[in-house]
């Protein structure tokens, strides 16, 4: 891949990622104000690594922590009103839940609103016109260890 579009995906996929774990947590894509702590760290991926398929894909590696992990404080005072993703959940797995309700069209969904959805849209130019055709992602779940495939440029919610 070259290097001016590792360096785009990468961009947008951590900005897509941030953007999902706060969703989850928060219920809005953007945080006004100094996050706290352990959302910063729920967020915090790391790109590990690269390798190339003989099919010619190149997949691409990264380190989540656990939410429970980082977040240990949130999760052992409990919330009154609302659950808070599993404790088990990376930020690939809210990332996976956004990427599934975009290609299941569902157009009410509660893991993303506008500025997310936004962002995806800004995927187009700088990755998708370059060369990528889709973005494929393995979630940590058990139930997700399959693949899934959504190629964001035929998203309903193309911006």
């Amino acid at each position: 891949m070259p290097p001016e579009i590792a360096g785009n995906v990468l961009y947008h996929i951590a900005r897509l990622l941030r953007g999902s774990v706060y969703m989850a947590f928060r219920h809005a894509s953007n945080f006004p104000g100094r996050r706290p702590d352990w959302l910063q760290r729920a967020s915090d991926v790391r790109f590990r690594d690269q390798e190339k398929d003989n099919d010619d894909t190149t997949k691409l590696f990264f380190e989540a922590p656990r939410f429970g992990d980082v977040a240990e404080d949130l999760y052992q005072q409990g919330q009154l009103f609302e659950k808070p993703p599993d404790p088990k959940d990376t930020a690939f797995d809210m990332f996976g839940d956004v990427l599934k309700d975009i290609a299941d069209k569902v157009r009410d969904s509660e893991r993303f609103d506008s500025p997310l959805l936004q962002r995806f849209g800004k995927l187009e130019r700088p990755v998708f016109n370059r060369g990528i055709e889709a973005i494929t992602g393995t979630g940590c779940r058990p139930s997700d260890r399959r693949e899934s495939t959504t190629n964001l440029q035929n998203s309903p919610f193309r911006c």
